[in-house]
This record gives structure tokens, C-alpha cells and sequence, in this order.
């Protein structure tokens, strides 16, 4: 992200991690995930950036739990917003058991609460989390959630930027993920090991990518987080906003061949 007022036409998006296909163990033998924890049949992700730097985001998920470790690793799940910089919403959280019976958890039982990042670091006590303890969760259910961020407060008024990770601990069958940004826009984006489908509708640029991880190396029940990571966190502490802006300037200035702090 740039400097306010300087290089104010671009924007970056940023993919750690890497783009994660596993084989089949046989090419006529379909893959046995029977002794995973949990199965991640479908994971969405979908971000739309304005020219103000405001964003939404949309995320759902679909989870098979095939096992006690993959119960107690769904009972709880959190999903972490700002609270005075977007408003977020729990759209649903529903498991449906094997004989069909659909569990939905009622929103008047979800907490928001202070992240734990809070209590080491009282700098980040805007960070929040949506705890959702999970109603009817078993054995064979399958987990259905969804969830939507409105941000209106960006850090840089005009800028944005994005980073996310690709799952590749745990099995997931499908995982999308789809940015639309303002048509126009000039963006230096960063992707490990595969590129984006670009398409283009009426005063937008649609950046789509699709990704599957059908082999758990370490194949140890399942230890996917219940939320992909949100916009602008690259690390588990959030950096600061100084730290941030320097960073991204720094970035900045490589790709404009100008040193950093230089107008």
C-alpha cells in the first residue's frame, strides 16, 4: 500500500503459501480420506475492494466431521473481525446428521468477545471474535457455515491489499477464492505457484482462483483453522499500522524504482 497522496493508483494483493494439488494414491483407485478427522467438501472466499479502500467479504464453508478429533476441532468456531472499523454478521451455522435432521445454532447464543491477542497486547483491543459454539455437531454430520464482513474504515484512505494462504495441512476438495477490484486499478499481485482466471463486468476486474489439497502429509487428524485468514492479517499479531504503511512502501518503491520515504 502506498503513501497517501503519492502513488495513490495502486494497490496490492499479496498469496503467501503455496498452490496445493495432491495426487490420488492410485491412478484407478479413488483417495480413502475415511481416517481423516474432518473433510473439507467446499471453502469459499469471495473480497470486493471500492476505490475508497472499503471492502466486503463474503466466506462459507462446508466440513464432513468424520471423527471425534474433527468434533472437538469444529465445537468452537471463531471468526475474527475489528470491531469499530467493519460490522460483521454470522449469516449461518448448521449441521445437518446423518439421517437428514438439520441443527441450526441460533444466533442469540453466539459471543462476541475480546481476540486473545488482546490480552498480550492491549494496542490491538479493537481485534474481536464471533464465538460460535456448534449445535448438533457429531460424528458423520456435515458443518455448513457463512459469514460477511462490511469494512468502512480503511487504514489508507484510496489503497487496499490482501493476503491470503491456500490450505495444505488437511484434505480440502475444493477451495475458491474470488477478489473483485475497481476496473483500472494498477495492482502488483504475488501468487506462489499458479495464476488467477482475470474476467471483467461492466466497471470491475474479477481475479479467480481455484485450489484443492487432496493429501495430508501429516496426516494428523485434521488441524485446519474454522476460518480462513481475513484481510490485511499476515501474521497470527497483527502488525502495526506504522509497520504496515513502512512495509508496503517499501514495496511500493521497489516496483516504481524509488527509495523508500522519497516522494
Amino acid at each position: 500500500m502506498d503513501k497517501p497522496g503519492v502513488f495513490t493508483l495502486l494497490a496490492f494483493l499479496y498469496f503467501a503459501g503455496p498452490f496445493c494439488s495432491g495426487a490420488q494414491s492410485s491412478k484407478n483407485a479413488p483417495p480413502d480420506y475415511s481416517k481423516e478427522g474432518f473433510v473439507t467438501e467446499q471453502s469459499a472466499d469471495t473480497f470486493k475492494f471500492e476505490n475508497d479502500g472499503s471492502y466486503t467479504r463474503e466466506m462459507r464453508a462446508k466440513v464432513r466431521i468424520q471423527s471425534d478429533a474433527g468434533v472437538e476441532h469444529f465445537s468452537v468456531i471463531k471468526f475474527a473481525f475489528q470491531n469499530s472499523s467493519e460490522t460483521f454478521a454470522v449469516d449461518y451455522v448448521r449441521v445437518t446428521k446423518p439421517d437428514g435432521t438439520v441443527v441450526t445454532t441460533a444466533s442469540e447464543t453466539f459471543q462476541d468477545m475480546p481476540a486473545d491477542i488482546t490480552r498480550e497486547a492491549p494496542f490491538y483491543s479493537d481485534a474481536h471474535e464471533m464465538q460460535v459454539a456448534v449445535k448438533g455437531l457429531g460424528v458423520g454430520g456435515v458443518l455448513e457455515y457463512q459469514a460477511h464482513w462490511q469494512h468502512n474504515k480503511p487504514l489508507v484512505p484510496g489503497q487496499f491489499w490482501l493476503d491470503y494462504n491456500f490450505e495444505h495441512d488437511a484434505i480440502v476438495l475444493q477451495e475458491k477464492l474470488e477478489i473483485t477490484l475497481p476496473h483500472g486499478r494498477a495492482v502488483k499481485l504475488k501468487s506462489a505457484k499458479t495464476q488467477p482466471v482475470i474476467s471483467h463486468s461492466g466497471q470491475y476486474d474479477l481475479y479467480a482462483w481455484t485450489s484443492s489439497n487432496l493429501e495430508n502429509k501429516d496426516d494428523k487428524d485434521g488441524t485446519r483453522p474454522a476460518a480462513p485468514p481475513r484481510a490485511g492479517a499476515t501474521e497470527s499479531k497483527p502488525a502495526s499500522p506504522k509497520s504496515v504503511l513502512d512495509s508496503l512502501e517499501e514495496e511500493m518503491a521497489s516496483l516504481l524504482g524509488r527509495p523508500a520515504g522519497k516522494e
